[in-house]
């Protein structure tokens, strides 16, 4: 019972971060007004998820020849091929 609510609760907020980043990528399409309060809180929640990819990206020598952002594309897979499996074996393993 317990461990069905964490699943569910945790897939909550996980779907929302990565819905949030996929909105991150279209604003960067598009010109959009940085001081309005939707896309700073936007820009808020997803900049601490997407800077430690950007990070390794920079170091590389793959990002140094192309212009395109791709940090966004590993955090989405980062989050749902590292971070959601482990977290849920943990909750099973735990309760």
């Amino acid at each position: 019972m317990i461990q069905q609510a964490l699943i569910s609760t945790f897939n909550i907020f996980l779907n929302l971060l990565n819905i949030l980043i996929v909105i991150r990528v279209i604003l960067s399409f598009i010109r959009v007004d940085y001081y309005n309060p939707i896309i700073h809180i936007i820009y808020e929640l997803t900049e601490p998820i997407l800077v430690p990819f950007r990070r390794l990206l920079m170091n590389s020598s793959i990002s140094k020849s192309f212009y395109v952002d791709f940090s966004p594309m590993i955090a989405l897979l980062f989050i749902d091929y590292i971070v959601r499996p482990i977290v849920f074996n943990l909750i099973y393993i735990i309760f």
